[in-house]
C-alpha cells in the first residue's frame, strides 16, 4: 500500500491545489492515503532543506510531493512539484484540478489562518506543561545510566514533576555513547519524560535548570603534586560556578557527587555562583554512609535497609569519621522482636569497641574497590541509588525519624567553622529544605574527629592558596620518614641503607677531621658543632611545616592549633613525592634528635683518634 505526502508553505497556492487534488483522490479510492504537511513561510527553506538531505533529494520549491511505501519503509520516492503531481494523478487516475487562480489564492489565504490558530493552540497547550530541567554532568559515568529511569519516573522529584534531562559531555569520544543512552531514555516512555538532549557546552547545558547534579572526576595523577591537583579541580570547578551563576535559575539545586576533593570542590562552586543561595549546594554523603550501612549489616546479618541513623563526619572522600553511636538496627534476629518500628542499638549488637574503631573503617574505605574486582568492571549502581534517594529526600522529604549525612555549608553547628563545607547529620523537609539536627551528644573521640576533618579540610586550603609552599621540601622529608616508619619492610631496608653508608660516612668523617701538623682539634670541634646545628635547623624547618596550618587557622583557637599537627601527618592523599638527589633526607623529631646527636659522637670520636696517634 502507498501513501502519498504533500508538504509546503501554508500561503502556497500551488500547495492548496495538490492538497485538494489530493483529497478527491483519498475520498473516492479506498487504497489511496494521502498525508499533508503545512509549515509557516519562515520556517519551510530550513524544513525543506533537512527534509531533502535526510531523503538524499534535491528539491528547492513549494510544494513537494513524494510517495512511500507504509509496509516497507524507505526514503520514498520523489515525484515533484504541484505540476508533476497533477502529470502523475492524470496518468495514473485521469483526474485533473480545475481550480483557477483565484480559487487557489483563496484556499491558501484559508490555509494560512488555520496554520496559525493551529500554532496557537499548540503554544498552549505547551504552556500548561512546565517541565523542570535537570542537567548531569560527566554523563557517560556509570552512575547516570543508573539515574535515568529513576529520575524520568516521578519517584524523585514527585508525581506530577515533569522534566527534560540535560546530558553535558566533556569528551568528544564519549558523546555516541551518551546519544545512545539518551535513545534508550526516550524508549523507556515514561510519561513525565519530555525530552532528552545531549550537550557538549556547560552554558546550554546549565540554561535554566532547576536541578544539576556534577559527577565530574579530576583525580590525581601518580606524579602529580596535591597542590597542581587543586587548582586543576579550582579551575575546573570554579567555570562551572560562573555558568551556573549566570545561566541556572536562581533557586537551582547543586549536587557534588563522585570521587576527588568533593568537599574542596563545593566551597569553589559557592564562591564562583553568588547567585545561588548556599544552602541550595550540597554534596553527597549517602554513598559511603551506604557502604557502611552494608558493612554493618553484613556483620549482623540483617537487610542494609534496617541500618538507620548511621553518620558520617567530616571531609568526604578524604578525612571523615564513621558515627554508630545513634545507629540503630531494624530486623534483627536477637532475642527481643517488636513491630516493624522496633530497633536495637547497633553498638550494643556489634559488641566489639575493637572491630568498630579499628576494622570497621577498614571494610567501608575498600567497599566499593571490593564490588569492583568481583564484578569486573566499574560499579554506579550504588552511586546512582545514593544520589536520587538524597534527591528524593531534598524535594519530598525523609523519612520521619531518620537521620541522614549530608555535605553542607556550615553555620558553625558543632563548632564547625563558617564557610566550609562538611558532612553532618541532617533532616529534609518536604518542602525542599533540609535541616541540620543539632541536639546529638557528642562524645570526645567524636569531637576529635570532627576536629580532625576540619583542619583536614583547612590544610586542602592551605596547600591550594601557597601558604605552606615554603616548607614544603623540609614537610616532604617529614612525611617520607614516616611512611617508612609505618612500612615494616621499608624499616628493614632502610636501616640496611644506614648500616652499609655508616663506613662509608666514617671513613669520610675521618679524613675530613686530620688535625694539622701542631695538634690543633679547632677544625674537628668546629664541624661537629656545625652538623649538630644543622640537625636542629632541619628540625625547626619540619616543627614550621607542620604548624602551617595552625598559623592560618588561629582564629580556631588552642584546638584547632592542635589539629593543624594532626592534618599536617596526614599523608594519605598527598602525591608521591620526587627525591631530590642532591639533598641528604634528615630525620625529624625525636628520633631525628638522637641520630643527630649519634652521628655528632661518632664524627667526634673519629676527630678525636687521630690526634691521638699524632
Amino acid at each position: 500500500m502507498a501513501k502519498f505526502v504533500v508538504a509546503g508553505r501554508s500561503d502556497c497556492p500551488y500547495f492548496a491545489r495538490a492538497e485538494l487534488l489530493g483529497d478527491r483522490l483519498a475520498k473516492n479510492l479506498s487504497k489511496f492515503k494521502l498525508h499533508k504537511i503545512m509549515v509557516q513561510p519562515d520556517q519551510w527553506d530550513e524544513w525543506l532543506k533537512k527534509t531533502c538531505a535526510e531523503k538524499g533529494w534535491t528539491f528547492s520549491k513549494s510544494p513537494i510531493v513524494w510517495r512511500e511505501l507504509i509496509d516497507r519503509g524507505g526514503k520514498g520516492v520523489l515525484i515533484g512539484g504541484a505540476n508533476e503531481f497533477q502529470e502523475y494523478v492524470k496518468a495514473y487516475y485521469d483526474l485533473e484540478s480545475d481550480m483557477n487562480s483565484y480559487d487557489m489564492s483563496t484556499v491558501s489565504k484559508e490555509n494560512k489562518v488555520t496554520k496559525d490558530e493551529l500554532d496557537q493552540e499548540e503554544r498552549e497547550f505547551k504552556s500548561l506543561s512546565k517541565p523542570v530541567h535537570v542537567c548531569i554532568t560527566n554523563a557517560a559515568h556509570p552512575a547516570c545510566y543508573h539515574m535515568v529511569s529513576t529520575l524520568s519516573s516521578g519517584r524523585v522529584l514527585g508525581p506530577n514533576t515533569e522534566l527534560t534531562l540535560n546530558f553535558l559531555v566533556s569528551k568528544e569520544e564519549q558523546l555516541n555513547q551518551v546519544q545512545g543512552m539518551a535513545l534508550e531514555a526516550e524508549d523507556l516512555a515514561h510519561g513525565l519524560l519530555r525530552g532528552v538532549k545531549v550537550y557538549t557546552n556547560p552554558e546550554e547545558a546549565f540554561d535554566s535548570c532547576s536541578y544539576i547534579i556534577l559527577m565530574d572526576e579530576l583525580l590525581q595523577g601518580e606524579a602529580e603534586f596535591k597542590v597542581d591537583w587543586l587548582k586543576r579541580n579550582h579551575n575546573f570547578f570554579a567555570a562551572y560556578g560562573a555558568t551556573i551563576n549566570s545561566k541556572a535559575l536562581s533557586s537551582c539545586k547543586v549536587m557534588l557527587a563522585g570521587n576527588g576533593p568533593l568537599n574542596f570542590n563545593a566551597i569553589t562552586v559557592q564562591r564562583s555562583a553568588p547567585n545561588i543561595a548556599r544552602q541550595n549546594i550540597v554534596v553527597v554523603s549517602s554513598v559511603i554512609e551506604n557502604h557502611a550501612k552494608a558493612v554493618i549489616g553484613e556483620r549482623l546479618s540483617v537487610n542494609p535497609a534496617g541500618v538507620v541513623n548511621l553518620l558520617v563526619w567530616g571531609n568526604i572522600n578524604s578525612k571523615h569519621f564513621f558515627d554508630v553511636n545513634q545507629c540503630r538496627i531494624h530486623g534483627y534476629d536477637g532475642a527481643v522482636w517488636g513491630p516493624y518500628w522496633h530497633s536495637v542499638d547497633a553498638r550494643e549488637m556489634v559488641h566489639d569497641n575493637k572491630w568498630l574503631a579499628r576494622e570497621f573503617p577498614s571494610l567501608v574505605g575498600v567497599r566499593k574497590q571490593k564490588v569492583s574486582d568481583v564484578v569486573g568492571r566499574t560499579t554506579g549502581l550504588s552511586t546512582a541509588n545514593a544520589i536520587t534517594t538524597t534527591l528524593q529526600h531534598w524535594c519530598q522529604g525523609s523519612p520521619k525519624g531518620q537521620i541522614f549525612s549530608l555535605g553542607v555549608y556550615s553555620e558553625r553547628w558543632y563548632k564547625i567553622p563558617e564557610g566550609l563545607f562538611f558532612s553532618v547529620p541532617v533532616c529534609m523537609d518536604p518542602k525542599g529544605f533540609w535541616h541540620v539536627v543539632q541536639d546529638i551528644d557528642i562524645p570526645n573521640e567524636i569531637a576529635d574527629s570532627i576536629l580532625a576533618g576540619v583542619q583536614d579540610l583547612k590544610y586542602q586550603l592551605a596547600i591550594f592558596k601557597g601558604e605552606i609552599s615554603e616548607h614544603e621540601k623540609a614537610r616532604r622529608r617529614e612525611m617520607k620518614l614516616k611512611k617508612k616508619s609505618l612500612d615494616f619492610a621499608g624499616i628493614g631496608s632502610w636501616l640496611n641503607n644506614i648500616e652499609e653508608t655508616e663506613p662509608a660516612k666514617e671513613e669520610e668523617a675521618g679524613k675530613g677531621n686530620e688535625v694539622s701538623p701542631d695538634g690543633d682539634t679547632e677544625g674537628e670541634e668546629k664541624k661537629a658543632e656545625e652538623k649538630d646545628t644543622e640537625g636542629k635547623e632541619e628540625e625547626e624547618e619540619s616543627k614550621a611545616a607542620a604548624g602551617a596550618v595552625g598559623e592560618e587557622t588561629s582564629g580556631e583557637g588552642q584546638a584547632a592549633t592542635e589539629g593543624s599537627a594532626t592534618a599536617a601527618e596526614d599523608v594519605q592523599g598527598d602525591a608521591p613525592l620526587p627525591t631530590d638527589s642532591n639533598q641528604e633526607e634528615t630525620p625529624s623529631g625525636a628520633d631525628g634528635q638522637m641520630e643527630t646527636q649519634a652521628a655528632v659522637e661518632e664524627n667526634s670520636e673519629s676527630a678525636a683518634a687521630p690526634a691521638e696517634n699524632s
